[in-house]
Order: C-alpha cells, then structure tokens, then sequence
C-alpha cells in the first residue's frame, strides 16, 4: 500500500510540476535539462502504478508549436523540447500497463508523434506538393500482405523429434514445410512414437500449419516399380508404413518417387507402380499418394507427364492420387522453365497430359545441368539454370495458389532456406 501510495504521489508530482512549469518556458537549456529529468520521473512514476490503458493517444496529433504555426524555422532546441513534451503528453493519455497490448499502444504513439514532430520542425519546400504516401503514418503496410496465397516452405530436419520440424520451420519464415518419416538409410524402422505424434500435431495447430501445406517425403530406398520381387515387396510394405505415420500424424498427403524399370520396360514399371498404391490404398485410409515428376534419369518413371498419367489412369482411387511438380526434374527432363513464357506452356501442357486438378505441390528448385541434361541436380534459387524469372512467374501463377510450394535447394553462406524463402515472397506482386 506504502509503495503504491509513493508512486502516485511520484505520477502526480512529476506531471504537474513538468505541465506548469516547464511548458511555459520550452527554449531555456536549463528548463529543456528539467524537462528530460521529469520525463524520466514521469516514465517511471507512471509504470510504478501501473495504470491501465483506457485512451487512444490522440493528444499529439493536435499539439504544435507557436513559431512553426507563424511560419518561423524554429531552432532546435526548441524542436527536441516539443518533441519530448509529445512523449509526456501520449505517456499520460495511454499509461504505460503491464499489459503487453498497452505498451505497443505507446510504442505506436511515441513512434508517430516523433515523425510528426520532426515534419512540423522541417522546413518547408516550396513549389512542391506532398505525396499521400508521406502524410501516411503506418507501421504496418495496409491491405493484404503480398503472397497471401502462395505457401513457401522448404524441406526441414527431424533431428530431435518429428516436431522440430515445426520448430524449425517457424524459425524460417515458412508457411509450408516437407520432412521425412523415417530413416534414410534403413528398410527396417522404430514405430513413430505416439507422443511424438501427439507433440507434432499440437505443434501444427498452435502454429497455424495446415495439414494439406505439409508433404512428407518417401524413403529414397523404395522403388516400387522394380522388377525384382524382393525390392517390390519391401517397397510396398514401406509405402503402406509411409501412409500409417502420416494417418498418425494428422496428414493429408504423401509425395514419393515413382520408381525406376531397372532393366524391365516402362509400361512394366508403369504396372507395379500403380499395384503398389492401390495395395497401399487398400491398407490406409484417406491420405492422398502424391507422385513426383522426375527428371529422366536412367530408367526412372515420370520423367514425361504422360507416364504420371499411366501410372493414374490404373489406380482405382483417384481421389487418392495426385502429383507433385518439381521445377529442377522438369528443367532436366526437357520442359524448358527459363523461356519467356516457359512457366506457362509447361503448365498448359501438364495440364493438358495430367490435369491440374491432379497438382498438390511444387518443389521449387533451380538447376545445375542444363536444359534435357537428364540430371537431377538441385541449384539455389535464381543460381542455376532457370533462373529467377521463371520463379517470379510461378509465385505469381494464381494455379498455384493454396498449395504447398516447397524448397529442396543446396544452400550456401547467408543464402540458405530462410533467405530464399524471403526472396520468394518478394517477387509476389500481389
């Protein structure tokens, strides 16, 4: 009771001696000193109290100086002094709470009677209009954020636990993200955790992540359009596992690579790929089977968008199979990105050999290798082969709105995920 009483003796105290006595004489250096002193004691009075905030601070928009109304260049000192007296004035229309939405109120209005402040002290430029865009005090850009639509991510580490890759994709600046549900390097793999799961999914919901902007990958180790018997069954028996964690997890989407013939001929592989998915559609429920385009390396599938479309033609489900496109697999496979327009006709031909209603995703890579190079060689963005209009023309494509669009790029020293994904998000024009 004793502190508080002594704080608002403090508050009281501080304003009216800083109110009466210093605003009559603002351009003494020895009252410009009291003034900086009692506007410390002001501050630190007013937090001792903790008042609410109750106001909108408006008062500063209505104070200027005398000499700036007559149309004299005041001095400087006399700016600074008017300048804190607008500090004094908001502090004591919006107190300064504890509560964290009463201080940004005050951080706001001390920002914007400073730039009011500082345009009153200019000079004025004559012949010259004002644009609108400089009698505009925001700090936040007004209207909807450029990209709103467009769900950049990239494909982020598990290391730790399957929801770091929350973590890490919050860090980032993501909006969408890719992982893995399993080792790399092992056939065999520990069931998923239902802790973990349970962590991942309550991870995703506090931080707004939609489970149709999140696309695990497949095991590189599957191939379920190999001939040989033993290869098939264990890459069917992991695609099935692929599709059970997912269903853990709370998703909606799988994105694998087809496969590759390895000696038997594409129609074949064609055949496997599709008895693989249907056998795994059988075991799961819902989760959608997401196939990727490759780039026509050795006897991989899907190198042409009608092999995607065999392969989907002989699944009974179709609601339950879709394709993601990858901008480096179709650059090496012969779709030509980098032309003027080149976005476009590959789009309309994919739409055309598959449908779009078939895209759930984009892996936004640039390519090392050349145009028809065959070689799935990921570049950072604008560093490789397509370049960075081809990109700037898909962040645009409104096709592509809704879906996740995701990164599997390199990196190098202060051009990583985070960065890519801001240079992304700045090439979108609305």
């Amino acid at each position: 009771m004793l502190s508080q009483l002594k704080g608002h003796c403090f508050f009281v105290g501080g304003f009216f001696f800083s109110f009466f006595l210093v605003f009559p004489v603002l351009c003494s250096p020895l009252e410009l000193s009291i003034l900086f002193l009692f506007n410390f004691i002001f501050d630190v009075s007013i937090d001792r109290v903790g008042l609410s905030s109750g106001f909108r601070c408006r008062c500063y928009v209505k104070l200027q100086t005398p000499s700036r109304a007559a149309g004299v260049d005041p001095d400087p000192l006399r700016g600074r002094a008017w300048s804190l007296l607008l500090h004094v004035s908001a502090t004591f229309e919006a107190g300064v709470s504890r509560n964290p939405a009463a201080r940004n109120e005050l951080k706001r209005t001390e920002s914007a009677a400073k730039v009011r402040s500082s345009r009153a002290m200019a000079p004025k430029q004559r012949g010259k209009k004002r644009s609108v865009e400089a009698d505009t005090d925001t700090d936040e850009p007004s209207g909807p954020r450029k990209g709103a639509n467009k769900f950049i991510g990239a494909h982020v580490s598990v290391a730790g636990g399957v929801w770091k890759a929350v973590e890490a994709s919050v860090a980032m600046g993501a909006r969408s993200f890719a992982l893995f549900l399993g080792s790399q390097r092992s056939w065999r793999r520990p069931a998923l955790d239902g802790a973990a799961a349970d962590k991942f999914r309550a991870a995703c919901r506090t931080h707004g992540f939609h489970p149709d902007h999140i696309v695990p990958h497949g095991s590189y180790l599957m191939n379920c359009g190999s001939p040989k018997e033993d290869v098939f069954e264990k890459s069917r028996a992991m695609l099935v596992d692929e599709l059970s964690r997912c269903c853990a997890l709370g998703l909606h989407q799988f994105n694998f690579h087809p496969g590759a013939a390895t000696g038997s001929s594409p129609a074949d592989c064609v055949e496997r790929i599709a008895q693989a998915i249907n056998h795994a559609h059988q075991q799961t429920p819902a989760v959608v089977t997401v196939l990727e385009n490759m780039s026509g390396q050795g006897s991989t599938v899907g190198g042409r968008f009608s092999e995607l479309r065999a392969i989907i033609d002989r699944v009974r489900d179709q609601a339950r199979v879709g394709v993601c496109l990858d901008t480096c697999h179709a650059f090496a496979a012969g779709y030509d990105l980098s032309a003027a327009g080149g976005v476009e006709a590959t789009l309309k031909e994919f739409d055309r050999e598959v449908g779009l209603r078939y895209l759930r995703a984009v892996h936004l890579n640039d390519s090392k290798g050349k145009l028809g190079c065959h070689l799935d060689r990921h570049e950072d963005i604008g560093r490789g082969e397509i370049g960075l209009d081809a990109f700037r023309d898909i962040v645009n494509d409104p096709r592509l709105d809704n879906i996740p669009l995701i990164l599997e790029t390199p990196g190098r020293p202060g051009f990583e995920y985070p960065e890519q994904i801001k240079l992304l998000y700045s090439l979108c024009e609305k």
